[in-house]
């Protein structure tokens, strides 16, 4: 490996823990708390604690639906957009 690439993997290291400890930051109903941060230098990777979702994510809950063959209606789309426009917003 050369300078230049340990000196690029270290910034993108210090770039992705700089972005993971202002997730810290962040307290907004509609945002996923970020408990800890640590980094895996085995791996290399970032590791991020997050917190505990009951209900799922979006995602799933969007694939639960598609696999049952029923939609959203209008009032649920709405409030998932008022959701995540207000969580866009905060950031």
């Amino acid at each position: 490996q050369t300078d230049k690439q340990r000196a690029a993997e270290r910034a993108a290291r210090e770039a992705a823990l700089a972005e993971a400890r202002l997730m810290q930051e962040l307290r907004h109903p509609h945002i996923v708390g970020c408990e800890e941060v640590s980094f895996d230098s085995e791996r290399r990777v970032v590791n991020l604690v997050l917190e505990y979702m009951d209900g799922g994510d979006l995602h799933g809950l969007i694939d639960r639906q598609r696999e049952a063959s029923a939609g959203f209606d209008a009032h649920f789309a709405r409030s998932v957009l008022a959701a995540v426009g207000g969580a866009l917003q905060y950031v």
